[in-house]
């Protein structure tokens, strides 16, 4: 195998598309509608901070994964020694079998099939789906090539198709301008829960890579850059496309409308009978190949985990039963009850991420070990406040904090870690 191989430029193009069609699933379809119409005249700015949480952080987390060559023992290494691996094992539970799995069988049953078949079992349902799941996760090295060269085409082109209708509508979107988007948009990219996998979906794709033969770091560098680069434009393009469709929806949209429910009145508005039967195609394939994706992600990293003592038959088998079991909830359950979840798990992601990123060697363990535990406390304030419980004293005096108004009083914490854990480290070498 020769270790200077470079990949061509139709192989990239196939990852790119497999990579966006990973990330593009439950939650990236119908979170942006509802962003939009909260926001009003305001969705550029909500848009933004969406983007900001979602597309950025995730690109970084790519970078970041081949620093570390996607081991997530070496990613959290500087703060304890097996905190990448414990923070690695949440997010995949998360991103697995607890939270963005059964979401997304969960949103195709109440997009594609109840639209058609409103008395349709949801339990069978589920069981049919993560029997596709099941069968596509479980042939691994294949899944990547699968999902780029076939799935993916035919749900750009449906998105495609839904996007340029909905902006050729006469609806435009309302003149009402909607305070601190920024933040709200930051905050409700949270449940794509994309950035916070990032670094775990990109040692898959390094896994990839290697497996057809490019072993040189910077060819993987940048290898990796221009695929995450294709996939990131692509979910920014429909993220604009998807949030503008919600902002032109104020005169028959509700804030009070279940996520799933406004998407679909919206596509019935703009396109009619047809854009109902092509939304439903979508939301199955956008969720299927997500399904697929994260199922081998998630089997394939406690695979290797366990260094084989749990199978990668068993794992894609047990995370499909799971996750078959929570998407009997339904999509607002589980998103409502996984905020609080996400509030404590993102910020700390994002700041390890960006912490790696920017080493090279040359950041103290005291810096990680002080903002990110600062990053911990404050994000812990935050869930507390999600789940509803805003008049505790603790709660209310971190309303004071600079950015609190945002959402983003975990990065006042953040920056005061850096600033303590530098400190503390120059004066323990002079000590």
């Amino acid at each position: 195998m020769d270790p200077s191989r470079k990949i061509s430029n139709k192989e990239i193009i196939v990852s790119g598309l497999a990579l966006f069609a990973i990330f593009f699933g439950a939650g990236n379809l119908i979170l942006p509608p509802m962003m939009g119409l909260k926001a009003g005249a305001s969705w550029p700015v909500a848009l933004f901070g969406f983007l900001l949480s979602e597309i950025i952080f995730l690109f970084i987390g790519f970078q970041a994964a081949v620093y570390c060559e996607g081991d997530m023992k070496q990613f959290g290494r500087k703060y304890s020694k097996n905190f990448g691996v414990l923070i690695g094992t949440i997010i995949m539970l998360l991103i697995g079998p607890i939270i963005a799995v059964p979401r997304t069988a969960a949103t195709t049953f109440e997009m594609s099939v109840l639209s058609f078949f409103p008395d349709f079992n949801p339990i069978l349902f589920s069981l049919l789906f993560f029997a596709l799941t099941f069968f596509f996760s479980i042939n691994g090295s294949s899944v990547v090539d699968f999902i780029g060269k076939y799935l993916t085409p035919a749900l750009l082109i449906i998105l495609i198709i839904i996007l340029v209708i909905g902006f050729l509508s006469p609806l435009t979107p309302s003149d009402q301008v909607v305070e601190n988007q920024l933040g709200a948009g930051f905050v409700e990219g949270y449940q794509t829960m994309d950035a916070i996998a990032a670094v775990i979906i990109a040692a898959t794709f390094l896994s990839h890579f290697r497996e057809v033969g490019i072993q040189d770091k910077k060819n993987l560098s940048w290898t990796m850059t221009r695929v995450c680069g294709i996939a990131c434009f692509l979910l920014a393009l429909v993220y604009g496309g998807l949030a503008y469709l919600g902002a032109i929806s104020f005169s028959f949209g509700d804030p009070s409308m279940q996520r799933t429910e406004l998407l679909t009145k919206i596509v019935e508005m703009t396109m009619g009978s047809f854009g109902k039967a092509a939304l439903s195609l979508c939301t199955f394939l956008a969720c299927l190949t997500t399904s697929v994706g994260l199922t081998h992600a998630t089997s394939l990293f406690f695979h290797d985990f366990t260094k084989g003592k749990i199978s990668y038959k068993l794992m894609v088998t047990l995370t499909t039963l799971v996750a078959c079991a929570i998407s009997l909830l339904g999509v607002d359950r589980i998103i409502s009850l996984s905020a609080p979840l996400l509030f404590v798990v993102y910020p700390v992601m994002i700041l390890l991420t960006i912490l790696n990123l920017l080493d090279r060697g040359r950041i103290s363990h005291w810096v990680y070990k002080f903002s990110i535990s600062f990053t911990f406390i404050a994000s812990v304030v935050d869930s507390i406040r999600a789940y509803g419980f805003k008049d505790l004293t603790l709660v209310k005096a971190f309303d004071h904090i600079p950015l609190a108004e945002y959402g983003f009083s975990w990065i006042f914490f953040s920056l005061l870690g850096v600033i303590v854990g530098y400190i503390f480290s120059k004066i323990k070498e002079k000590n």
